[in-house]
């Protein structure tokens, strides 16, 4: 079992091992891979030609964001996801599919 460390009176998780932290960002990077809005956005190029090189930055930010916010959720990876491909892909995503992938897999069914 983890040992967890106090943080402003949370009792939040050890950090992960280097194998867990290697999961987590496939994970979040397939996912992302898979969103079809991203995928759309890379394809066209609506980023320019470096499309390919913000779509990985963008799965690097996202699988980052616990260990810089241990109070992230599902609406600050939203509120990410939607910010990034506005700023990036010029994309204004109106679809709810930035929430479709933010909620946690056993909330979808």
């Amino acid at each position: 079992m983890a040992s967890a460390t106090t943080i402003n009176s949370v009792a939040q998780p050890a950090l992960f091992t280097p194998l867990q932290t290697e999961k987590w960002e496939l994970g979040v990077s397939l996912i992302l891979n898979f969103w079809q809005p991203l995928r759309d956005a890379v394809a066209c190029g609506w980023g320019g030609p470096d499309s390919s090189d913000k779509r990985d930055w963008l799965c690097g930010v996202i699988a980052d964001l616990w260990s810089e916010d241990p109070d992230a959720n599902e609406d600050t990876i939203e509120y990410r996801l939607l910010q990034v491909m506005e700023d990036e892909f010029e994309v204004n995503l109106e679809d709810d599919s930035a929430f479709e992938v933010c909620r946690p897999a056993r909330v979808r069914s």
